[in-house]
């Protein structure tokens, strides 16, 4: 028999009191994997984007962590700005993933810099 694994996290209110909430493991895991899969994807397409305009040293990181920015920004967004409701912290949402994108993002900055401006 299968059930679902979950746990209660108790949250004090603004006016003092308690409130429990349950949270499902399962789904958090599946945000979390979402939340990866679009700090991937944003990693390539920063990647792209600062190859393709040629942008090198200091402006290149400057790209990617304005893309990472913009990414955390909308997935806040998308939570209608109550990360809380699907995540158990709210860093998960914001930092999470950031530091293992940017070798995606190096890969596809080198690769299409070297394509459009060293061999095109």
């Amino acid at each position: 028999m299968s059930g679902t694994r979950g746990a209660v996290l108790s949250q004090k209110n603004k006016d003092g009191t308690v409130e429990r909430v349950f949270v499902s493991h399962d789904n958090v895991q599946k945000n979390l994997k979402m939340v990866h899969f679009c700090r991937t994807l944003f990693s390539i397409i920063a990647g792209l984007v600062a190859g393709i305009m040629g942008l090198t040293n200091i402006a290149g990181f400057v790209c990617y962590f304005f893309m990472m920015g913009m990414t955390s920004l909308s997935l806040v967004l998308r939570t209608n700005c109550q990360p809380s409701a699907y995540f158990i912290t709210t860093s998960k949402v914001t930092y999470d993933g950031i530091g293992s994108g940017l070798m995606t993002f190096v890969l596809f900055w080198t690769l299409f810099y070297d394509i459009v401006h060293i061999y095109g």
